[in-house]
């Protein structure tokens, strides 16, 4: 027989709860996340058709719950202040909670029922979670293999793509432009070589012809 709800003292606090509820109470020393804990201080039990209270609590009563977290509570400012004392203090406080799911409300001489089997459910996945991540890894290494052939075929590609390319620079049109260019070269070298001496013997002779023809009548007059 399934009772509908029950109240629960904990942590100096009571709740009413039911199966599939979820709530916060004051943190417990044997509360970790993942496993399940019996509060045993019931102070009422009932459903539609029958209640019991406690006296204080209803011996043999208790209620199956498991642990979701252990968290903390949004934070409380505390503000005291003296008038006409310059007395002001700000304090802040974030209690410790944790975070519980009622499974079950067992009376007294009940026996909690065997549907829970989390533990075996619990390897199967586990089992399933690391076939799953071997074959991602396995995926993984197949996709590492591949890039990496990839990037060697296209560092092949490269390479004969860069040796095509220095092939056709030394193309014919490029040759035969070289070509001219020394042609072009040579000339202006010979035309160099040839040109300066003609200069400078029209210099020599010019200069060797003027002189005399300049300096005689300067003598001739100087003697008269």
């Amino acid at each position: 027989m399934k009772f509908m709800f029950a109240v629960i003292k904990t942590g100096g606090k009571q709740y009413r709860v039911s199966p599939n509820d979820v709530i916060k109470i004051e943190r417990r020393a044997d509360a970790e996340a993942g496993k399940n804990i019996e509060l045993t201080e019931v102070l009422a039990i009932g459903n539609a058709d029958k209640f019991t209270i406690g006296n204080p609590n209803v011996t043999g009563a208790r209620v199956l719950a498991s642990v979701l977290e252990n968290i903390r509570d949004d934070k409380v400012i505390i503000f005291k202040k003296k008038r006409r004392k310059n007395h002001r203090k700000t304090r802040g406080h974030r209690q410790y909670l944790t975070v519980l799911r009622i499974e079950e409300i067992l009376d007294v001489g009940q026996k909690p029922t065997g549907k829970k089997k989390n533990p075996t459910k619990k390897t199967d996945q586990k089992s399933d979670n690391k076939k799953v991540k071997s074959k991602t890894s396995q995926n993984k290494t197949s996709q590492k293999v591949t890039k990496v052939k990839k990037a060697d075929s296209k560092k092949a590609i490269d390479k004969t793509d860069k040796s095509k390319s220095s092939k056709k620079v030394s193309s014919p049109k490029k040759q035969a432009k070289s070509s001219d260019d020394s042609e072009k070269k040579t000339i202006k070298k010979q035309a160099k070589s040839s040109n300066p001496p003609e200069k400078k013997t029209l210099k020599k002779k010019s200069s060797s012809g003027d002189k005399p023809a300049k300096k005689s009548p300067k003598k001739s007059q100087d003697k008269e």
